[in-house]
C-alpha cells in the first residue's frame, strides 16, 4: 500500500507519506477492514446470500418495554 501511495505523487523513500493519506481519503488499515466488514455483513443482510451466512444472521424487532436512541432492530447470530 505505501508504494502505491509514494508511487502517485513521486515521493521518495525517506519522504513522509502520511500527508498523502489524507490527501487521497485512504482510511489506515483497522478502518479498512471495519469497513469490508460492514459491507459485507450489509450485503448478507439485503440479499441473503451466500446462504451458509444469510442462515447464522438475523435481524429482529427489539423488545417494546426497552426505550434506547437507537433503530428498533437488533442484529442477532444465531449459534446452532
Amino acid at each position: 500500500m505505501n508504494t502505491s501511495v509514494r508511487f502517485f505523487p513521486g515521493l521518495r523513500r525517506w519522504q513522509h507519506i502520511t500527508p498523502q493519506y489524507v490527501k487521497f481519503n485512504i482510511l489506515p488499515s483497522e478502518k479498512r477492514i471495519q469497513w469490508a466488514c460492514l459491507g459485507l455483513l450489509a450485503s448478507v443482510l439485503r440479499n441473503g446470500k451466500p446462504d451458509y451466512w444469510s442462515t447464522e444472521l438475523a435481524v429482529r424487532e427489539a423488545p417494546a418495554g426497552r426505550s434506547s436512541r437507537r433503530d428498533e432492530l437488533e442484529l442477532v447470530i444465531i449459534r446452532a
